[in-house]
């Protein structure tokens, strides 16, 4: 009766493992009708075990009812989002020319959905002992690869800070000495130089 009052407030959160429940539930009831003819027919060793029995299956079906409207909502909606999020961070990541090739993330993803679908399954059939941990195993590797995501995309800025100000660097040289070289040929037309200074002109063209 207990379950039974726990699952008529939680059901709303159980659509879609309901049919599994009252399968379940109609599996106890029948239980039930075993241990009393059992006891009707002065079994009772018999009728001893089928009440232990009776007692693990309603122990299972209320640690299920705890804790199955989490595990369906991560199963369901948050998780399946997270990776929706990761998928499209590496489309835009893909879209800027970010090499992914060390973080692997298309494969990782493919393992995630691999094992969420697994634990779906499990949930479906009511054998939720290890889908917490499995389910935990995923959150996982979805921050993980978020934190990866965010290490690749500050190294580029770094790298791209680097680069811009080398760049700069380089064009204020070469517009230098461009106007050097201006500046020289001028002195050229006015002036006869000697030999050294023309000598370092050559070697600067050479560079």
């Amino acid at each position: 009766r207990s379950v039974q009052e726990t699952l008529n407030v939680v059901s709303y959160k159980l659509e879609e493992v309901l049919p599994s429940i009252k399968a379940y539930m109609q599996g106890i009831d029948e239980d039930f009708v075993d241990l009393e003819d059992k006891m009707n027919h002065q079994q009772f060793e018999e009728a001893k075990q089928a009440c232990e029995l009776i007692d693990e299956r309603i122990d299972f079906l209320s640690t299920n009812i705890r804790d199955l409207p989490t595990y369906i909502s991560l199963a369901s909606n948050y998780i399946p989002a997270e990776i929706e999020k990761i998928q499209n961070r590496i489309v835009d990541l893909k879209s800027r020319d970010f090499s992914l090739t060390r973080i692997d993330a298309e494969s990782r993803i493919t393992k995630m959905q691999e094992q969420l679908e697994d634990a779906y399954e499990h949930i479906q059939a009511l054998d939720i002992s290890n889908v917490g941990e499995n389910l935990n195993i995923i959150t996982s590797e979805i921050n993980a690869l978020n934190d990866e995501f965010e290490t690749e995309e500050l190294a580029q800025t770094e790298f791209n800070e680097i680069y811009e100000g080398i760049f700069k660097s380089t064009s204020q040289l070469s517009e230098s000495f461009q106007a050097a070289k201006e500046e020289l040929a001028k002195l050229e037309k006015r002036y006869v130089l000697g030999q050294d200074v023309l000598s370092i002109v050559d070697e600067a063209n050479q560079l």
